[in-house]
């Protein structure tokens, strides 16, 4: 099963994809759970701070179970991303498009994402009190990575696969029956 999570080649089908967001949210759970438990070895002034000044306030502090718990969550992160660009891709070859789709449906949303937080500086809803003919850039940028995302979801979770054989292999839901 874990083979799916990992390989950049072939096809999967919807079930893969569905199967991994599931272990997604029980893992992010269970970090999160961490995360609130040990309020103690991580100071509150953390929750302000970039996660580079964070590092780095870990690593002047000489807390080497902050470090190993910062180190071990950015490992998590690693197996996460490799895994997601590894189905994402698989998925999009079975929708008969190549890798270079990972553009529009993951890297543009996200680099927009990082944008618009920088230009707003507050947490993810302060748009809804300033949104006004000076934010018209900003409130378009936000449709569109809105759109993104739509488009995404659906291209990648809703709809099949495409039927019989393509250039990257065999259908998924052929080879089960």
């Amino acid at each position: 099963m874990f083979r799916h999570f990992f390989s950049f080649q072939g096809r999967i089908g919807r079930g893969p994809i569905w199967t991994f967001l599931v272990i997604l949210v029980v893992v992010v759970g269970i970090g999160e759970t961490l995360a609130l438990t040990s309020r103690p070895v991580f100071p509150n002034h953390f929750a302000s701070a970039s996660p580079w000044d964070v590092w780095r306030m870990v690593w002047r502090s000489g807390d080497w179970i902050a470090l190993a718990i910062l180190g071990t969550i950015a490992a998590i992160n690693l197996v996460i991303f490799v895994a997601v660009l590894a189905l994402t891709t698989r998925r999009l070859h079975d929708r008969n498009k190549g890798a270079v789709w990972l553009v529009p449906f993951l890297f543009v949303p996200r680099t927009l994402d990082f944008v618009n937080a920088s230009i707003v500086g507050e947490d993810n809803w302060g748009w809804l009190l300033r949104v006004g003919p000076g934010n018209w850039v900003w409130a378009l940028s936000e449709v569109l990575t809105l759109a993104l995302w739509v488009w995404a979801f659906v291209e990648l979770l809703c709809l099949r696969g495409s039927a019989g054989d393509n250039r990257f292999g065999p259908d998924p839901l052929a080879q089960r029956h």
